[in-house]
C-alpha cells in the first residue's frame, strides 16, 4: 500500500479507469487531498506512458506527474476473469472515474446502471470531449480538437493572424478540476441522501463556460458583438497588453481610473490622467492605440523589464510583472514558498520533483503521496489484500492472461506468491 493516508478525502476509495490527462489529472487531485485512487490500466499501459519527457531510465515524466499517490493494476478488461475484479473492486469504491469515449462502459457491462446494482451508492464521473449526449459524443477528439472547436481557439493569437492553441492542454486539465470539483460535491450529496450520482462532464462544456467575457458580448448585443481575437490584450483591459523593453517583454494592467492615475505618475507624465483621450474609460478605450504607444516606449525607456516591474510592483491599481520562461518561474522563490515541487521516491530513479497540486488548506495535508506505480505495482495489494483474493487465485488470473504488468513486477509478484 501506499502509506495511511491523510486530507479532507481521507477514507474515499476512486477506481480510476482513466488514461492520459484528463480522468488522471482529476483523480490525481484526489490523491493529494488523501483519497485511496486504485488505477487500472489496460495491457500495455496508459499511453501517456510513452510521453515525453522520457528519462534515461524509461520513465515519462508526463505520466508520472499526473499519478503521483495510486496504486496501480493491470487488467484486460474483455478477459471475464479481469471484469469479476473490476465488478468487486467497484462494490469497495465510493467512486469511479472514466474517460472513455461515450458508448465503451456501456459496451464493457460498466454503465452506471450496471454499477448501481453492484454499489447502489457508487458515483460515477464520465469525462468526455463533448459529453454522452453531444452531437459531436462519438467523434474522436483531445485537447488540441476541443480547443478548436469550443471557439477558444479562435480568441487566441494576434488580430490579423492565424487562430491558436494555448500552449498547454487547458480544456484536459480544467476538465479535470471540474471533474474534482463535481465529485466533491456528489460525495457531499450522497453524505446527506445516502444516494450516488452520475456526472456527465465534457471538455468543451468546461471551455465555454470558463470563458468571463465572450458570451456575454453575444447575450447581450443580440449577436452584434462577434467576439474575435485581442493578441495580448482584453477587451475590458486598458491599459492592459504585454509591452517590449530592452530586454524582454512587460504585462501593465491599468484599467481602473486610480490605477491609471497611479499609472502616469509613475511615468511622470500625470498630465495624461486629465488628457481629453485618456480622461475615463469610454475615453481610453477609444484611443487605446495611443495609450498603449505612450506606455510601450516609457517601458523602452529603461535598460530592463525588471526595473519597470520593481517600480510598478507596489502602486496601488497598477498589477505589473514581466513575462518569465517556464525555467525561470520554476527557480523563483514563489514556487518554493508555495510547496509546489514535491520529492518523490520513484522506485526506478529515487528521489524525484514532481509538481504538487495547489491546494493549501490549514491543518490538512495535500501533496503528493507518493510516486507515479510502475505497471501492475500494486497487483497483489489490490488483489490480495483490498480483495481478499488467495495466492491461488491470482496466480490462476496471471496464467489465464486477465492480469498484467512490468516484467519486473510480474516476476517479482509470482515468486511472492509461489513462496507464499
Amino acid at each position: 500500500m501506499t502509506g495511511v493516508p491523510t486530507g479532507s478525502l481521507q477514507g474515499v476509495r476512486v477506481l480510476d479507469l482513466t488514461r492520459v490527462l484528463a480522468g488522471p489529472f482529476c483523480t490525481r487531485l484526489m490523491a493529494d487531498m488523501g483519497a485511496h485512487v486504485v488505477k487500472v490500466e489496460p495491457p500495455g499501459g496508459d499511453a501517456a506512458r510513452q510521453f515525453e519527457y522520457i528519462t534515461p531510465e524509461g520513465v515519462s515524466g508526463y505520466f508520472m506527474q499526473q499519478n503521483c499517490g495510486k496504486e496501480d493494476i493491470c487488467l484486460d478488461l474483455a478477459h471475464p476473469g479481469a471484469r469479476e475484479v473490476v465488478d468487486r473492486l467497484v462494490r469497495v469504491s465510493d467512486v469511479v472515474v472514466e474517460n472513455f469515449r461515450p458508448g465503451v462502459m456501456g459496451r464493457l457491462g460498466l454503465d452506471y446502471e450496471s454499477l448501481q446494482q453492484l454499489n447502489p451508492s457508487i458515483i460515477l464521473c464520465s469525462i468526455s470531449a463533448f459529453g454522452q449526449n453531444s452531437p459531436y459524443a462519438h467523434r474522436a477528439a483531445g485537447d488540441m480538437v476541443v480547443q478548436a472547436m469550443s471557439g477558444i481557439a479562435s480568441l487566441t493569437g494576434d488580430p490579423d493572424g492565424p487562430p491558436q492553441t494555448v500552449g498547454m492542454s487547458m480544456s484536459d486539465t480544467s476538465g479535470g478540476v471540474h471533474a474534482f470539483g463535481a465529485i466533491c460535491a456528489a460525495l457531499y450529496h450522497r453524505s446527506v441522501t445516502g444516494r450516488g450520482q452520475f456526472i456527465d462532464l465534457a471538455l468543451a462544456d468546461c471551455i465555454l463556460w470558463q470563458n468571463e467575457w465572450a458570451s456575454q458580448y453575444l447575450f447581450l448585443s443580440g449577436g452584434e458583438q462577434v467576439p474575435r481575437r485581442y493578441g495580448n490584450r482584453r477587451p475590458i483591459l486598458i491599459p492592459g497588453n504585454l509591452f517590449r523593453g530592452k530586454d524582454g517583454w512587460v504585462a501593465i494592467v491599468a484599467s481602473t481610473d486610480p490605477g491609471w492615475r497611479n499609472l502616469t505618475e509613475a511615468m511622470g507624465l500625470s498630465h495624461l490622467a486629465e488628457d481629453g483621450r485618456f480622461v475615463d474609460r469610454v475615453a481610453r478605450m477609444a484611443h487605446r492605440d495611443e495609450l498603449e504607444a505612450i506606455v510601450e516606449e516609457w517601458v523602452g525607456s529603461f535598460e530592463s523589464v525588471q526595473e519597470v516591474e520593481e517600480l510598478l510592483a507596489d502602486r496601488g491599481g497598477v498589477q505589473c510583472g514581466r513575462v518569465r520562461s517556464w525555467k525561470e518561474m520554476m527557480e523563483d522563490e514563489h514556487v518554493e514558498r508555495r510547496r509546489l515541487v514535491s520529492s518523490v521516491e520513484d522506485p526506478l530513479m529515487g528521489a524525484t520533483p514532481v509538481m504538487n497540486s495547489p491546494f493549501r488548506t490549514e491543518g490538512v495535508r495535500s501533496e503528493a503521496r507518493g510516486p507515479a506505480p510502475l505497471l501492475g505495482q500494486h497487483t497483489y495489494d489490490v488483489l490480495g489484500e483490498l480483495l481478499g483474493c488467495s495466492n491461488g487465485e491470482i496466480l490462476e488470473m496471471i496464467n489465464a492472461n486477465s492480469v498484467h504488468a512490468d516484467p519486473v513486477v510480474m516476476m517479482e509478484l509470482v515468486q511472492r506468491l509461489m513462496e507464499g
